[in-house]
């Protein structure tokens, strides 16, 4: 079934139904800033290279790939253990006040995490600020322990994250495989995304434009999805919404299938 552009209840407007929309997602407010006091961690030897490793790690001005490769680079040498990586996430609560901190740790824990010898991680993210690139290019099983921000799991290949707060945009951007499971709400999902499963336990809401250019994989929204143009660019891959509301289903769709509730409401 093609052409659907909207679900609108029987016997309500466009304009009540969008009120109904806005009245519903008024629960999901951002959570209020909290004080993070600085934690003491113990100095030992592994802790000083990793240190050591964060501080030759420049990210100013520079492409994301070009900062993850040189994180790579940097660690690649230093032997650490899936509990070193989760003591050094904690610890950057200490480095909070230095220049791109969101942006630096994601590249960092993401480096630290592919080129360590285990296969789960855990991180604690609730100290950081605009953080993004958390599980850049992941291999691995992760475990995020807070806000996952922007950019979770760009470009991932195989295993696991699992997200226990919200995320930013651009989450699973450029996907290829593996699952990306995120607990509560974010704006946007799967932009690009060839491969591998996002799950949203919440709603999508914040941008006009999501679930846009799908070219294989699957997406589910446990939630509503509240946006304008859902599947747009879409080629192929399902995207599955089992709240309540979602917005304007997309004309510009090439391939793929978009069920609600788990009706098939467009089959390319």
């Amino acid at each position: 079934m093609s052409g659907v552009s909207r679900k609108i209840p029987a016997g309500s407007s466009l304009r009540v139904h969008r009120a109904s929309a806005r009245k519903k997602f008024r629960k999901y407010k951002n959570e209020s800033e909290k004080k993070v006091k600085k934690i003491t961690v113990k100095e030992d030897e592994t802790f000083k290279q990793l240190k050591k490793a964060w501080g030759r790690l420049y990210v100013e001005g520079y492409a994301t790939d070009v900062v993850y490769e040189k994180a790579l680079e940097l660690t690649a040498k230093i032997k650490y253990s899936s509990k070193d990586v989760e003591k050094f996430s904690i610890a950057l609560c200490n480095f909070k006040k230095k220049p791109q901190i969101g942006g630096k740790a994601g590249l960092f824990l993401s480096a630290l995490i592919n080129n360590g010898e285990d296969s789960d991680y855990t991180i604690h993210t609730s100290h950081l600020e605009d953080l993004s690139s958390i599980g850049y290019k992941n291999v691995k099983n992760i475990r995020v322990i807070g806000d996952a921000g922007d950019m979770c799991g760009d470009s991932m290949k195989k295993g696991r994250i699992s997200v226990e707060g919200n995320a930013g945009s651009g989450i699973g951007d450029n996907m290829l495989g593996g699952t990306i499971e995120i607990r509560g709400n974010c704006p946007d999902c799967g932009n690009n995304i060839k491969g591998g499963e996002i799950i949203i336990e919440g709603s999508i809401i914040g941008y006009v434009w999501a679930l846009t250019a799908i070219k294989g994989g699957r997406i589910i929204v446990r939630g509503d999805v509240e946006c304008e143009q859902i599947g747009n660019c879409m080629e192929a891959g399902e995207i599955r919404i089992g709240g309540e509301l979602y917005g304007n289903i997309s004309k510009e769709i090439d391939g793929g299938k978009i069920f609600h509730k788990g009706k098939l409401i467009v089959d390319k």
